[in-house]
């Protein structure tokens, strides 16, 4: 997938509240509720419903490590 289509897909959905699935390292799985709150050229923040923000690269949304639901 070409990155900049990528990042158009998560420029509409900056400031709508999503759940979010991130799958780490060594099968790990977290959950959290959230909203898209700035996208910049290589990453794009979520901001968690606990206050937390949280820093994502494209290429984790692409390999679906990031799944928005």
């Amino acid at each position: 997938m070409n990155i900049q289509y990528l990042k158009s897909e998560v420029e509409k959905l900056v400031n709508q509240k999503h759940n979010f699935v991130y799958y780490g390292s060594r099968g790990q799985k977290e959950k959290f509720y959230g909203f898209i709150d700035s996208v910049y050229p290589r990453i794009f923040t979520v901001k968690t419903s606990t206050g937390l923000t949280k820093a994502f690269c494209y290429s984790d949304y692409a390999i679906k490590m990031l799944k928005i639901i």
